[in-house]
């Protein structure tokens, strides 16, 4: 303050150049400010926006800086939208990857419930199952015996063939011997009467006429005996020897027979009639039989291990149950907070959005009318400390003026000094100015850290600072 209070005491000592200079810097300053308010309004003008319910040309200061505050506090809320706006492509993906997580644990819920209920009827089905293979193995020694008969009856079916076989043979050379005996014995016959025809031969060849004979006694002889073909007593033994050989052989030949036979009939007795082919029949279903027991024993240890198993499953699908459940239940309560998350971010975005096609789109045009609400505002206050300065140099230099010769300031103005004078008289003032501008920071400065940070009016003071400072330039 004290280029100030110097000029006022260059004032007062007699010296006008100062004051009217100052007045007439003062004026050149108050002029430059209207132009720039003017150009403010214009370019605020241009923006069709109501505010406050009134047209904006006839919005006082306090008005338009209300409608600032509130505009700026409106787009606090819109700057949370653009994010939520941004993150519109994230928030859908993590809205569809937690649909998908509900879609999956449905799934599985699903799964295991179908599982459980199958259960019963699996046990059910794996317990006939075991139960019939367990009656089956324990047939098992039933089997084995079973086995063993049908084996001892194909032996003795195969045996029963081989003898009746035999005694086919045998029954044959019975009859080859049968037939060898009885020619044997009709050739012994024949043999007996040729050697009987030959004995009356001899007899009759030793008769004598008229002497009797000692066969008949009688004396006549009218057809005594021929004997052509004598047989001797040899021939007959001979014959009766190959008679008894024909007749030992048949013998001999229907013992074996009889033996056959009988054989025969103990290997069909042990067979109980059933033929080779039957017996093996018979035999090959009761080793399939035996085999299916034994497999069936070992299917039952197998089956109950599967219903060990079963049961297990039954217990771990009761816990599963529940942490599927619980698994369940949390993803669709993060789907129903994702869900409800969304819609709000879409209701917030919406109302943020407005008729513009983007939050940020919303939020430029906010951003482009504050700063022209925070120019004009800054213009006004601008034209208003420029009107008060003016007033203030023009009461200086009529005070000035009234103390000196000069009738007015024309008169001054043709009695200034040298341009050197005048120039140095100009630098003064520049420099008077120039700390004013400072100490006003200052005050200004001093009066906003009085505030509370959210109402410190940023916009504002800025764009103060900046049309002081073009005024400044267009001043000097």
């Amino acid at each position: 303050m004290r280029p100030a209070q110097n000029s006022r005491g260059g004032a007062r000592s007699g010296d006008p150049a100062f004051p009217v200079a100052a007045a007439a810097r003062a004026q050149a300053e108050y002029q430059t400010a209207v132009e720039a308010e003017q150009a403010a309004r214009t370019a605020w003008d241009a923006f069709e926006i109501a505010v406050g319910g009134g047209e904006k040309a006839e919005l006082e200061e306090g008005a338009l800086e209300e409608w600032v505050a509130a505009r700026t506090r409106e787009t606090g809320a819109w700057e949370r939208a653009r994010v939520l706006e941004e993150q519109e492509v994230g928030l859908a993906e993590e809205l569809a990857a937690a649909a998908a997580a509900v879609e999956v644990s449905t799934a599985r819920v699903e799964d295991g419930e179908r599982e459980r209920a199958s259960l019963p009827d699996a046990m059910a089905t794996l317990t006939e199952e075991r139960d019939q293979a367990r009656r089956i193995a324990d047939r098992e020694g039933d089997l084995r015996a079973a086995l063993e008969t049908a084996d001892a009856r194909r032996v003795a079916a195969s045996e029963a063939r081989r003898l009746r076989q035999e005694e086919s043979a045998a029954d044959a050379e019975i009859a080859e011997a049968s037939a060898v005996h009885a020619q044997a014995q009709t050739t012994l016959a024949q043999l007996r009467q040729r050697r009987a025809d030959g004995m009356a031969g001899e007899l009759a060849s030793r008769l004598v006429p008229d002497t009797a004979c000692p066969v008949c006694g009688s004396l006549e002889h009218p057809a005594p005996a021929t004997h052509s073909d004598p047989v001797s007593r040899e021939d007959v033994e001979a014959a009766e020897a190959v008679r008894d050989a024909a007749a030992q052989r048949e013998r001999e030949l229907v013992a074996v027979s009889s033996a056959l036979r009988a054989e025969r009939a103990g290997a069909e007795a042990r067979s109980d009639g059933r033929t080779v082919e039957q017996a093996e029949a018979e035999l090959a279903d009761a080793v399939a039989a035996h085999a299916r027991s034994r497999a069936a024993a070992e299917d039952v240890a197998a089956l109950d291990t599967r219903l060990a198993t079963l049961l297990s499953r039954a217990g771990d699908l009761e816990t599963e149950r529940a942490e599927a459940a619980a698994h369940l239940a949390a993803v669709r309560e993060a789907h129903a907070v994702l869900l409800q998350r969304n819609a709000d971010a879409q209701a917030l975005i919406a109302e943020a959005r407005g008729p513009f096609p983007s939050v940020r789109a919303r939020l430029d045009d906010a951003a482009v009318t504050i700063d022209a609400a925070d120019a004009l505002v800054a213009a006004i206050a601008e034209t208003a400390r420029r009107r008060q300065a003016l007033a203030s140099a023009e009461a200086e230099r009529d005070a000035a003026l009234a103390d000196t010769v000069f009738d007015g300031v024309a008169a001054v103005e043709q009695a200034l000094r040298s341009a050197s004078t005048q120039e140095a008289l100009d630098a003064r003032i520049t420099q008077h100015a120039v700390q004013r501008e400072k100490e006003r920071a200052i005050l200004f400065d001093l009066e906003l850290r009085t505030l509370p940070e959210p109402d410190r009016p940023h916009r504002r003071r800025t764009g103060i600072r900046r049309g002081t400072r073009a005024l400044d330039q267009r001043g000097r």
